[in-house]
């Protein structure tokens, strides 16, 4: 285990970097590009791109943080000291602990920088500590990032002659229509004249439930 160029930094919203979080060895990561591709079939002659998504990067990374100064001992497997009785994490530990579940539990945006390229507006979706007698004392942790997509709303202003021909649409639709009012005032008219049927042998009106049959 050595520790290569691989830096986690937090950022603020402007991309300004506020503070690193505490690495002492990356043990592996892994850099990851997916992408959806349609499953109906595409005609020929249409653009390709049209039918594939790519989805945001994730990175997932294996570190450590030492109990001990990295410097001062021969073997990375023996960064984690002592885990006997009475032993305790040293405050660097606790520090790391506690500066990494700051940026997870605060959601914070962070930029990704390893060998290979940059990765800026990440956030961590999973972290872990495992623990165990044989790591020690140390800080393992093992942790997955995905890029956040971040889009800007964008706004305009309509010329003066466009905004009034859309408040003038909007008053004329608003306005009453004389023939359909007309045509209203004819049909609640016709109902009113109609006159109700009446039979010699029925008692009541055409709408009354009773009869009277010879």
């Amino acid at each position: 285990m050595i520790k290569p160029f691989f830096s986690i930094l937090v950022v603020d919203e402007s991309g300004n970097m506020i503070s690193e979080l505490p690495l002492d060895v990356r043990k592996n990561s892994t850099e990851t590009y997916n992408a959806t591709v349609t499953d109906s079939p595409v005609e020929s002659g249409y653009t390709i791109s049209d039918h594939v998504r790519l989805l945001p990067e994730e990175i997932s990374v294996e570190g450590f943080v030492s109990s001990v100064p990295p410097e001062s001992v021969p073997l990375a497997g023996d960064l984690g000291g002592d885990m006997g009785p009475g032993s305790e994490p040293s405050p660097e530990v606790l520090d790391a602990f506690a500066a990494i579940m700051k940026v997870y539990q605060a959601r914070q945006v962070v930029t990704v920088v390893s060998g290979l390229s940059v990765y800026p507006n990440m956030v961590i979706n999973h972290v872990e500590f495992p623990r165990s007698v044989e790591q020690g004392l140390g800080l393992w942790f093992s942790m997955t990032l995905r890029r956040l997509i971040v889009v800007s709303t964008l706004s305009a202003s309509l010329p003066d002659a466009v905004i009034k021909k859309l408040k003038a649409l909007k008053k004329a639709r608003a306005k009453p229509d004389p023939k359909a009012q007309q045509a209203m005032a004819t049909l609640k008219k016709g109902r009113a004249d109609q006159a109700p049927v009446t039979d010699p042998g029925i008692k009541g009106t055409a709408g009354g439930a009773a009869a009277n049959f010879p």
